[in-house]
């Protein structure tokens, strides 16, 4: 008979697999859940074996499901690979694949490698750094082609290069290019400061307007979270967060009780996207939402993020989560979100915009959203209505006479 896994075995055998690979308790618990859909599968139909026929006959009717989410549909799809990988029949899906390791042009090594030093040191996130060594990568093989070394590009020679570049990544790679050209001039290695010459690349067309809700929306919204509940208590304190606040998702969901000081009331933490340290007053709604929810709402867990999952183990809310739950009550409350986002970071624009709105500055403005500088902030200058409408000019009246003109635009011709 072909390879197969006793239908009581499965469970037990996912689990020894996973422990083999030193896969963390909560990863374990997130496949054994995931497991469940196969199992009832099989329960249907009486198989009392598995094997990777069944394994692609199943993963076969996903694809029609449309009860299940996507990600829910992955997670199945991960278990259905593990369980061929233990049969033989498969490649573990627990092995990531090898870093890439990015090649630059010899002459060019050295300079890249200090710059993408500097910019670890100021903080650039591992994303932000994997695109600029992409980028360089491109780049700096080129123009080592083109005979060029870092004191002898040209602004010809890299229009060129953009040029030649694929639309996908011109963004990524301008932004590494563009930086990396910042350091030279300011190590002396190159005498061209390149000012304003970048900014002719990257992404065309018109700048999307954010997405906010006014404050009146936003009242709506949080008066439809059900705080009788505990996680009611827990969705309404986090959505404060971001209202009120203006954090952003990742510093929501990271928020440790450490960085929580009661007897200043302040909220003192580094935030994920820029690695800069940020403090704000806690709010006295903020801080009796929070005192909720952790007194009579929040499980017993040994998490120290403040918020949790109120699902085994009990961890670290997860972003679609925070996300699902914003669109949820956004919804509940009938706000319409057509044509917006409905997230979290909408909340955050929300609060932006409201402040901007109320006269404050851009400057204070970029403070409380944690901004590295004011020109991420200008922005919100885009959605200030009352203030752009007071600089809109009046339509001026045009002489009857323009109409009649001869060999003009609206002039009749037999």
């Amino acid at each position: 008979m072909k390879n197969c896994i006793p239908f009581d075995e499965m469970r037990s055998r996912c689990r020894v697999a996973l422990k083999a690979h030193g896969i963390k308790t909560s990863t374990v618990y997130d496949y054994q859940r995931s497991l469940a859909p196969l199992i009832s599968y099989m329960e249907a139909k009486g198989i009392k074996s598995y094997t990777s026929t069944l394994g692609e006959e199943f993963a076969m009717t996903l694809k029609y499901d449309s009860g299940m989410s996507c990600n829910k549909r992955n997670d199945v799809y991960k278990v259905i690979k593990l369980l061929n990988f233990i049969l033989g029949e498969g490649a573990s899906p627990l092995i990531r694949p090898a870093r890439i390791r990015y090649e630059y042009a010899e002459v060019f090594r050295e300079t890249i490698e200090r710059f993408l030093q500097k910019m670890e040191t100021l903080g650039r996130s591992s994303n932000n750094l994997a695109c600029y060594k992409h980028g360089l990568s491109q780049f700096s093989i080129r123009m080592a082609l083109e005979k060029l070394t870092p004191n002898t590009l040209s602004r010809e020679k890299i229009v060129q290069f953009f040029e030649n570049n694929p639309i996908g990544k011109r963004g990524s790679t301008v932004s590494a290019v563009k930086f990396y050209c910042m350091f030279l001039h300011s190590e002396g290695i190159l005498q061209d400061d390149f000012e304003g010459f970048f900014g002719r690349f990257g992404k065309r067309g018109p700048k999307r307007l954010l997405s906010y809700y006014s404050p009146e929306e936003i009242t709506k919204i949080e008066s439809a979270i059900d705080r009788n509940t505990d996680t009611g208590k827990r969705d309404y304190a986090m959505i404060l967060m971001a209202t009120r606040l203006g954090l952003r998702s990742s510093d929501v969901r990271d928020l440790k009780f450490s960085n929580i000081n009661w007897d200043t009331n302040e909220i003192c933490l580094v935030q994920y996207k820029t690695k800069q340290t940020i403090t704000l007053p806690l709010l006295r709604d903020v801080g009796e939402a929070i005192i909720a929810y952790i007194k009579n709402g929040r499980p017993q867990s040994s998490s120290k993020c403040v918020f949790i999952s109120h699902n085994f183990p009990y961890d670290r809310i997860q972003m679609e989560h925070f996300h699902q739950m914003v669109t949820k009550y956004i919804r509940k409350a009938e706000v319409n979100d057509n044509d917006r986002h409905h997230g979290p970071h909408a909340l955050r624009h929300s609060l932006a915009t409201a402040m901007l709105n109320n006269g404050e500055s851009l400057h204070v403005i970029s403070e409380v959203l944690g901004h590295t500088s004011t020109v991420s902030t200008e922005d919100y200058l885009t959605v200030n209505v009352p203030n752009l409408l007071i600089c809109s000019l009046d339509v001026p009246i045009v002489d009857e006479n323009f109409y009649h003109q001869g060999g003009g635009l609206f002039y009749d011709y037999d």
